[in-house]
């Protein structure tokens, strides 16, 4: 979920529950609803990869599935405008809540443990 290409040496698990990337959007996790600007360096090699360098502006879009999981929808542009602090977020609100719907029904319907991002590792090393 975290961070696209999934990093070489991390199980799906852990690309999932990326601590790394948690700790860089702490605060949209906790504001709970979009948030639209420039990325900081370390946030745009976090999330974009090899396409950081590319990215200018990004709508970055918490997903969660009733407090038991956690994930980062990341909408990139080129053009420094397209996302800014002012632009209105009530669309990417309601994109989160369908993508979150979406994921965690998926991953029920599986039959996939559901990482939680609060579980200690060796909880989600068990899965």
């Amino acid at each position: 979920m975290f961070g696209w290409p999934p990093a070489a040496d991390l199980s799906a698990v852990e690309e999932f529950l990326r601590p790394d990337v948690v700790s860089l959007c702490e605060g949209v996790f906790r504001a709970g609803q979009p948030q639209c600007g420039r990325l900081s360096p370390e946030q745009a090699t976090a999330l974009c990869g090899q396409g950081a360098a590319t990215v200018v502006s990004a709508a970055l879009i918490p997903l969660g599935g009733g407090g038991n999981w956690r994930g980062l929808l990341v909408v990139g542009s080129v053009d420094p405008d397209r996302f800014h602090p002012a632009v209105g977020t009530l669309f990417l609100e309601r994109i989160g809540e369908l993508v979150s719907q979406a994921l965690q029904t998926r991953l029920l319907a599986r039959g996939l443990p559901i990482p939680r991002s609060d579980d200690p590792p060796s909880a989600r090393e068990r899965g």
